[in-house]
């Protein structure tokens, strides 16, 4: 039987699962939805490397599972990615290939983030673009949706920078000092960040 835990009120609550959207009543008491969403290779090379570790399953056996398990990906998982308000894409700059699975492969990344057209993003791009030329390209994709590309993250003392300008509403939580991380990590907690301060929609005092 699951425990039930009494949660008290709070500014802000970080609610992380699996599945934490997959059901439409979830996601109309969440603010702001956000799911990861690796490219299908890329996420298959991590599963791969992830269970020869720790489970002792072989490379076959865990494409076999990954097989076995795809009605259910596109049941819940893509459920998930069409319902969220930020998407985060991760790929592989070169393609995979016969280093499938290598457990010493590391591909080198970039980043597709889609995001609710909701959010205004030009004063957080031409920031960026200005402190990490050639980092990032913003476009529109239909109606409903932006894209955000970055070819590799923002040096952490430009990011800290950008967070400064951008994301000023940290102080109404307490926050005088956010501690900003380096690399992929950090360029996501700038794109949260500033989509929960300047989304009119659910958070119009800010």
């Amino acid at each position: 039987q699951t425990e039930v835990i009494e949660v008290s009120p709070k500014p802000g609550k970080v609610f992380e699962h699996m599945h934490a959207f997959s059901h439409k009543p979830a996601r109309d008491m969440i603010d702001l939805n956000i799911c990861m969403h690796p490219e299908e290779g890329l996420l298959l090379h991590w599963k791969i490397q992830r269970d020869i570790v720790k489970r002792g399953d072989s490379k076959e056996q865990v494409i076999a599972s990954v097989d076995a398990r795809r009605s259910d990906a596109e049941s819940y998982v893509k459920v998930q990615a069409n319902a969220a308000d930020i998407v985060c894409i991760f790929h592989p700059r070169h393609a995979i290939g016969p280093h499938l699975g290598e457990l010493d492969y590391k591909p080198e990344l970039c980043l597709k983030i889609r995001i609710s057209n909701r959010f205004c993003l030009d004063p957080l791009v031409e920031g960026i673009a200005e402190l990490g030329p050639d980092t990032v390209d913003h476009y529109y994709c239909n109606e409903d949706w932006q894209i955000l590309e970055f070819s590799r993250p923002i040096p952490l003392d430009a990011l800290a920078r950008i967070g400064e300008k951008y994301v000023p509403g940290f102080q109404d939580f307490g926050l005088y000092a956010p501690a900003w991380r380096d690399g992929w990590e950090g360029l996501l907690q700038l794109i949260v960040a500033y989509s929960i301060f300047h989304d009119s929609t659910r958070f119009p005092e800010f």
